[in-house]
Order: structure tokens, then sequence, then C-alpha cells
């Protein structure tokens, strides 16, 4: 059938059979290539694919996917352990990430070719409330192109317990500067009084060498009274 076939064309258009057999050939060889090269090329995005959704749900810190119209079009399993049941389909980003958050991803989303795959923000910022506690996130939002598609790939960390320790550490530093202070100015006061009572006995008394004696103890108190000013007043 395929023959005769060929010999009917071979007829009408006035080819020897061996060239159109020969041209036959060669274009089933390009098609099969083309096809062996769609198919290596299907193999590829394939396994890109499936490698990109492993490293997206494994990923210890929770990633969301944003698209242009602040929808969160993916999550991973520990982006829903982050903001339980506050993580939903209709939820806004605001209220996920904060307006800073939001902010940052529709930069992303936003951004031009060339920043694909680019950090485009790094920050600290305040996120979903959780069983009514307030969170503090650090988020990391890259530019990225899902598709055809501009999106914003948003990895976020509960820093909360990180940050209320710090704050804790502060005010701990801060409250021993207070106390060093305090201790300071009253050793202060207290050299000044020594002084004064060293200068008031002096001035009572009318022997030279006791008099004398006096008023280098006074004149030492003073000093270290101005050393011990000069090392606190400092750094």
């Amino acid at each position: 059938m395929v023959g005769a076939s060929i010999a009917c064309i071979a007829l009408l258009v006035g080819l020897p059979m061996l060239e159109l057999l020969a041209g036959l050939e060669h274009s089933q060889v390009m098609a099969g290539r083309e096809r062996d090269s769609a198919l290596a090329r299907e193999r590829a995005e394939a396994t890109e694919r499936a490698a990109f959704t492993r490293l997206f749900d494994q990923t210890p810190a929770g990633l969301l996917l944003i698209d242009q119209t602040a929808r969160v079009a993916r999550s991973n399993h520990a982006a829903l352990a982050l903001f339980g049941d506050v993580l939903h389909p209709d939820v806004r980003l605001a209220a996920l990430l904060g307006e800073d958050g939001h902010r940052a991803a529709m930069r992303a989303c936003a951004a031009p070719e060339e920043h694909g795959g680019a950090l485009t923000f790094v920050g600290v910022v305040p996120g979903a409330a959780v069983d009514g506690a307030p969170r503090t996130l650090d988020l990391r939002v890259v530019s990225l192109d899902v598709a055809g598609q501009r999106c914003a790939l948003v990895g976020a960390l509960d820093i909360t317990a990180r940050v209320a320790g710090e704050a804790e550490l502060q005010r701990a530093h801060d409250e021993k500067v207070t106390l060093l202070q305090e201790v300071h100015h009253r050793v202060k006061n207290n050299l000044q009084i020594v002084s004064s009572m060293l200068s008031m006995q002096a001035d009572n008394l009318q022997h030279g060498d006791a008099k004398q004696a006096l008023v280098e103890s006074t004149h030492r108190v003073r000093t270290m009274a101005l050393i011990h000013q000069q090392l606190y007043a400092g750094d």
C-alpha cells in the first residue's frame, strides 16, 4: 500500500523512485530525531520539576510561592507547621507576612526579567499571630519564573523565641549598667564626704604636723576621687 502510494506520488511529481525514497527516509530520520529530542527535553523538565518539588517540600524553612495576585500558590510542610490554620487559600498575604513582607513579595513578582533567581529582600518582619501570640519572622524573598510567570519564593523562619531572648539579654544588660552607675555615683559621693571631713578636721587643728598630715590625706582622697571619676566617666 505504501509502495503504491509512493509510486503514485513519483508519477505525479515526475521524480525518480530512488530519489523519492531517499527523501522519504531522510524525513523519517529527521522526524525521529526531533521526537527523541522532544522526549529528552520532556524527561529533563520532568526531572527538574521532581527535584524542585522534593527540595521545596523537604526544606526545613517555611516556603511560600506567591503569584502576581498576592495569592499563595503553593506552600511546603514547614510553612503549614509554621502558620497552622492561618494559612488557607483565601488568606491575605499581609496577614501572613505583615505589610513589609507583602510589599517585598510584590516587588519580587514585578522584578525585571534579569533579576530572575535573585535575592530581592532580607529582613525581619512581624508575622501572623498563632494562638493569639505575636510572631517575628526572618524573611528571604527570591524573584522566580514559574511556567513563564514571574513569582516570589518566600522563605520564612520563626525567630520569635530568639528575638525574645535577645530582648531579655538587653534588658539584663541595661539593668546591670544602671546598677553599676549607681554604685559609681555612691563611691564618688563617699569619697567627697571623706575628703570634706578630713578638710574640716584639718581646719580645727593648730599643730603644724597634725594639720599637714590631714591636709595631705585630704589631697590623697581627692586624688582617688578624680581617678575614679576619670575611670568611670568614659566607655
